[in-house]
């Protein structure tokens, strides 16, 4: 059984399909694409600003130690947070300006430019300090935060403080959020222009020319083999396009292969039909030729027994009116009377040999011919009755010639007559075989059914005439009896095998024809005439 075809796909509008698929894709890609590369470029940009803030802010301090270190003690209060103040001023990112005095092992705030310092002054002072080279350590959080950086100060080889520069990322937090803001814009604007740019490039390259093929698969599907889609393009498409042209111009030539085929199988199937006609009216032909056959013989059966029996009451009537007639009075009326008498006694005499003669078989006419001929023309012209019954005939034919002088008319109504038997012994169907051997000089063929056999009760009287098993009106029984004579006239035997249920076979041996000699003798086949 032939798998149903597997479901087509649920067709969208024709601009949904794939070209709003593949702008989707190209805008996701974009965009996946830029916001990457923006996520990637802010870290670098906020580690990059963050270095140099953390970098402004040592370079202050460090500037800071080095104007302190230049005196050889720390100023006083006002001094120190004026100088701090000034710092400040000159770079707007500090948060913070805060000095611590190192003194007996113990840091100490002494001047700071806010009144409440961020984050931990003291612990990286003494981390400054104790390394005597700058430090810097984290402080704060959220966008506010704070970094911290600490310088030591050193004088003559003597570290007596350290300075503290709280710097503020604030700004740099803000002027980041400002640059995401302008990237968030220009990745949306950029993906809109390349989606668009895209569009349009598609448009030309791929959609339009997928949409031309498209057209020309519907217009071919719908019947117009003579569609064709331009190729617009030496590309992957034009090539597709050039190959579904190709397939199209091959299926036209199949098509009208495929046509030319049906029409010879066509005109071929009507030969065919015209042939089997003339096989059914030869066999009908045939069959009524048989019918007319059996009953010439019947005719002639009933006439030999007819003259048979009347014969002997018109020869002892005719020897006796001679012998009254010799005794007669030469001239009398006696005489006259008894000669008339003789006269209509040959006359009757003559009138039953004229139906004899009429009634008798037609003389043998043999001509050469082959065996296997023969059997196989019995087969053509009984297929159709056997096709009818359901019966399967075989032909079984030596392929060697096998050279015979038959009568060919009187052979094939004998064939027909032992095809007909078995055929109506299989109403049921079955399988007929038609066999033709040379066997040395004798050539054998065998008439082999699988109906339903002959009981041995009646095999022994198969061949008298007017005996038969079918029912009143589908037999006369002159069939055998006219196969059994034919055969005889031309020299051979029938002979009949069979067991009641398993079937019947028929072998009739036929002389073979030795070195081509042609017998041109004219013999009417024996017991179907009688004397009168």
């Amino acid at each position: 059984m032939t798998p149903p075809p597997p479901p087509s796909p649920r067709r969208t509008a024709p601009w949904l399909a794939l070209r709003l698929r593949f702008l989707v894709f190209v805008v996701l890609s974009v965009t996946v694409v830029a916001l990457t590369v923006e996520e990637v470029g802010s870290r670098f940009t906020r580690q990059a600003l963050e270095d140099e803030a953390l970098a402004a802010a040592g370079a202050t301090a460090l500037g800071v130690a080095d104007d302190l270190e230049d005196q050889a003690r720390l100023p006083t209060g006002p001094e120190l947070e004026q100088l701090l103040i000034n710092y400040k001023q000159l770079v707007p990112t500090l948060r913070s300006l805060s000095v611590l005095e190192h003194q007996k092992k113990i840091l100490t705030l002494i001047a700071t430019t806010t009144p409440q310092p961020e984050g931990d002054l003291v612990s990286l002072a003494a981390r400054a300090v104790a390394s005597r080279s700058p430090a810097m350590e984290p402080s704060g959080r959220g966008p506010d935060s704070l970094r911290l950086v600490a310088a030591p100060l050193d004088h003559l080889g003597k570290t007596y403080g350290a300075v503290v520069v709280g710097m503020s990322l604030s700004d740099m937090v803000r002027t980041r959020q400002r640059i995401r803001q302008i990237q968030a814009s220009l990745v949306i604007l950029s993906t809109l222009l390349i989606a668009l740019v895209v569009d349009l490039v598609g448009r030309r390259l791929v959609f339009s020319p997928l949409r031309t093929l498209r057209n020309a698969i519907e217009g071919a599907r719908e019947g117009q083999r003579g569609r064709r889609a331009p190729v617009l393009r030496a590309d992957e498409i034009g090539d597709v396009t050039s190959a579904f042209n190709d397939m199209m111009t091959r299926i036209e030539g199949f098509s009208a292969t495929l046509q030319a085929e049906v029409t010879n199988a066509t005109a071929a199937l009507g030969e065919r039909n015209a042939e089997l006609q003339s096989s059914v009216e030869q066999l009908f032909e045939a069959r009524r030729e048989l019918a007319r056959s059996e009953m010439l013989a019947a005719t002639g059966q009933m006439a030999a027994t007819f003259a048979h029996k009347i014969g002997t009451p018109l020869a002892l009537i005719s020897g006796y009116v001679q012998l009254l007639l010799s005794e007669a009075p030469e001239g009398s009326e006696r005489q006259e009377r008894l000669r008339t008498v003789h006269e209509q006694i040959g006359r009757v005499t003559s009138i039953v040999r004229d139906l004899m003669n009429q009634t008798r078989t037609p003389l043998l006419r043999r001509v050469p011919t082959e065996g296997g001929t023969l059997l196989a023309n019995i087969a053509r012209l009984a297929g159709p009755s056997a096709e009818q019954k359901g019966v399967t005939l075989e032909l079984d034919a030596d392929a060697r010639a096998m050279p015979l002088l038959a009568d060919i008319g009187q052979m094939e109504q004998v064939f027909l007559n032992l095809v007909t038997n078995a055929l109506d012994a299989m109403e049921q169907g079955g399988r007929l075989t038609l066999r033709a051997r040379q066997e040395g000089r004798e050539i054998r063929f065998e008439v082999e059914d699988t109906g339903t056999g002959i009981s041995p009760s009646v095999k022994p009287r198969i061949f008298d005439p007017l005996f038969t098993t079918k029912e009143p009106g589908r037999g006369t029984g002159l069939g055998l009896p006219i196969v059994r004579d034919v055969v005889t006239a031309h020299g051979g035997k029938v002979e009949v095998h069979s067991e009641q249920g398993h079937g019947a076979r028929f072998v009739v041996s036929l002389p073979a024809a030795l070195d081509g000699a042609v017998d041109r003798t004219e013999t009417p086949p024996s017991n179907q005439s009688g004397k009168a």
